[in-house]
């Protein structure tokens, strides 16, 4: 298969949809706080500010 089109990990992909225990794309606060590293930024990586963090932009979390 091969990396994902936006070179996100594979374990950073696994990691997402471990935490997003509703299976809704998006990562809670709550759902977050599993991932301390995401948990600490969640403000700052939510950058559209609807309170869920959605794949792209946590990919851009991981990324950065």
């Amino acid at each position: 298969m091969g990396p994902s089109s936006g070179g996100v990990s594979t374990a950073a992909a696994a990691a997402f949809d471990k935490a997003d225990t509703n299976k809704d794309g998006q990562l809670s606060a709550q759902e977050a706080a599993t991932l301390p590293a995401i948990s600490q930024r969640f403000k700052e990586l939510d950058t559209d500010k609807n309170g869920s963090l959605s794949r792209a932009e946590f990919d851009k979390g991981v990324q950065s």
